[in-house]
């Protein structure tokens, strides 16, 4: 065949109507992952206000007061149809035992579930990624009890042990509410840990836990430190990372 006619079969192969139909789905297929792909914005939101509260109260080692609430998940009946909501629980008609905290830091991360396996011989491995892996916030703070009991941090403890796992949770349809200023945000609390020494009051530690974030609320368009827990964050002693930290903070300042 004439170079010239090899080359007008290679154009008609490529203009042919099944290449335009592959076309098109390769196109349908990338509108569609797009509207597939998850929406960031409500995460970077959320992080954005979490992360400014706590930067702006560094220099004086403020924070942002909190509390945990538990909430079941029920159905009702509205109109013949089964409407989902969620209802706080409660002891004899009073709320169960709640305890303040004091939020001094929050952390972060973004990660994809990836995997990465190795092949024989010089060929180079095979990477699949699934997609984003759950939001799980971190968070630091004083745990300072609400009722003034000696044994608060035992009784925090029994508790989450009790309550607060997300296997316990779980079984009786429950979820865990954290308000942190103006958010309510709402998922399990993965792991919870508390340390106390004999420099601070009776009735503070420092705590810290992860928490599944399953979806959050803004109720309010403020979210700062209050004096209030500027006054509690002031009474507690530095951790030791933190006095480094500031220290360093101020000699960089001073140079």
């Amino acid at each position: 065949m004439p170079f010239a006619g090899v080359t007008r079969a290679v154009k008609n192969l490529f203009d042919s109507p099944a290449n335009e139909i592959d076309a098109a789905a390769t196109r349908d297929d990338a509108e569609r992952a797009a509207a597939e792909a998850p929406d960031t914005s409500v995460s970077d939101q959320l992080a954005k206000r979490l992360f400014s509260a706590v930067e702006s109260g560094r220099g004086g080692k403020s924070g942002t007061q909190a509390h945990i609430d538990i909430y079941r998940s029920v159905v009702q009946q509205r109109g013949g149809k089964e409407v989902p909501r969620s209802e706080r629980v409660t002891q004899n008609g009073t709320p169960l035992q709640e305890y303040r905290f004091i939020i001094t830091n929050t952390s972060f991360k973004n990660a994809e579930r990836f995997s990465v396996r190795s092949t024989f011989g010089d060929a180079p491995e095979i990477a699949h990624s699934f997609g984003e892996k759950p939001k799980i916030w971190g968070f630091n703070g004083i745990l300072r009890s609400g009722t003034g009991e000696t044994q608060w941090r035992k009784a925090m403890e029994m508790f989450y042990r009790q309550r607060l796992r997300p296997t316990k949770m779980m079984r009786n349809n429950e979820f865990v509410r954290f308000r942190i200023g103006d958010l309510s945000l709402r998922g399990y609390i993965l792991n919870f840990s508390t340390t106390q020494s004999e420099k601070m009051d009776p009735a503070m530690a420092r705590f810290q836990f992860s928490m599944y974030v399953r979806s959050f609320d803004i109720e309010s368009a403020s979210f700062r430190f209050t004096p209030a827990s500027r006054e509690l964050a002031a009474d507690v002693p530095a951790a030791p990372e933190e006095e480094a930290e500031q220290s360093e903070i101020a000699g960089l300042q001073g140079t």
